[in-house]
């Protein structure tokens, strides 16, 4: 990772790799260059931040999928326990 860019301004990359035997040749990026750049540069369309209920809407939906987990694993318990009644030993005492 290149840290440390300058939005706009053309690099160019090669790269080598090495190991206890030496190191290998230099080999070109592909693409050949970069620009860095934002997506605010080419986008005209505002962030997901800034619609306004994208936050909230997300931890509803969030809080709804946590809820339904919830009910999912109480209705796998109850059928469970059901189950278990039906299939235990029956007890005779005489």
């Amino acid at each position: 990772m290149a840290a440390g860019l300058t939005r706009g301004r053309r690099y160019f990359f090669r790269a080598a790799a090495g190991n206890v035997k030496g190191w290998g040749g230099f080999t070109v990026s592909t693409p050949r260059s970069v620009v860095p750049s934002s997506w605010r540069d080419v986008s005209t369309r505002a962030s997901r931040g800034d619609s306004g209920g994208a936050a909230a809407a997300l931890e509803a939906l969030a809080t709804a999928a946590a809820g339904a987990r919830q009910t999912a694993a109480r209705a796998t318990a109850a059928t469970a326990a059901q189950e278990d009644r039906y299939h235990s030993p029956a007890v005779h005492c005489g």
